[in-house]
C-alpha cells in the first residue's frame, strides 16, 4: 500500500512538472490564455494566445495569432507582439518596484470574426477592436470608459468612419455629448504602436 501510494504520488508530480514544462515557452513566458476562432473569415478556426513573462519585472505578455489550414491545425504564425497588450506593471524595473498602475489587461474575444483586446481600469475599462485585412490586423473601432463616483467620461471612436464620439457626464445633470470626424489613414495595425501612448487610440 505504501509503495502504492509513493508511486502515485510520483506520477502526480511528474504530471504537475509536465504541465508547468507545456505552459512554458522561451524567454520565461507562461501561457495565460488560449482563444480558438475564425479570426479571418475563412471558416476555419485560428488560434491565438496570450503568455506573461512572469519574471520579468514589469511582467510583460506577448500575444500570437496563427492561422489554421484546417480548424488548429497546420497553423502558421502570423502575429507574435509584446506591444498590443500593455504590460502589469510598466514602469517596474525590479520585482520590488511593482506598482499597479490601474490599468490591466482582461482578456482577448472574437466576435463575427472580430478581435477585440479588453483592459481593465480601476474605474472603466477599453476595448480595441481588429479586423483582418491584407494579411494583417487593422484597428478599427475603440471604446474607453473612465471615470470618478461623480464624473464619466464615455468614448466611442469608430476609425472607419473616423467618427469619434465623447459623452461626459457629471453627477445628476444632463450628459454632454460631441462628436468629431477624426479620419486616420492607413488605420493603425495590431503589433505596432501601445495603447493609448497618443490620445486616440
Amino acid at each position: 500500500m505504501r509503495k502504492y501510494f509513493k508511486a502515485l504520488l510520483l506520477v502526480s508530480f511528474m504530471l504537475i512538472i509536465n504541465q508547468f514544462l507545456v505552459a512554458q515557452t522561451k524567454d520565461n513566458f507562461f501561457e495565460k490564455q488560449v482563444v480558438v476562432a475564425d479570426v479571418n473569415f475563412d471558416n476555419i478556426k485560428d488560434v491565438i494566445q496570450i503568455y506573461q513573462d512572469t519574471i520579468n519585472p514589469k511582467a510583460v505578455y506577448r500575444l500570437e495569432i496563427s492561422l489554421a489550414e484546417i480548424d488548429s491545425v497546420g497553423k502558421y504564425e502570423i502575429v507574435s507582439t509584446e506591444k498590443a497588450i500593455k504590460p502589469d506593471f510598466p514602469d517596474a524595473e525590479t520585482i520590488d518596484d511593482r506598482f499597479w498602475s490601474g490599468e490591466m489587461f482582461d482578456r482577448v474575444e472574437v466576435e463575427n470574426g472580430i478581435l477585440l483586446i479588453r483592459f481593465n481600469f480601476m474605474r472603466g475599462y477599453y476595448v480595441h477592436k481588429y479586423k483582418f485585412k491584407d494579411n494583417s490586423f487593422e484597428l478599427i473601432y475603440v471604446k474607453r470608459v473612465t471615470g470618478s463616483p461623480d464624473y464619466l467620461e464615455e468614448i466611442d471612436y469608430d476609425l472607419l468612419s473616423g467618427e469619434r464620439k465623447t459623452k461626459i457626464q457629471e453627477g445628476s445633470k444632463k450628459p454632454v455629448i460631441s462628436k468629431v470626424i477624426h479620419k486616420i489613414s492607413p488605420l493603425p495595425k495590431l503589433g505596432e504602436f501601445i495603447p493609448f501612448e497618443n490620445k486616440h487610440y
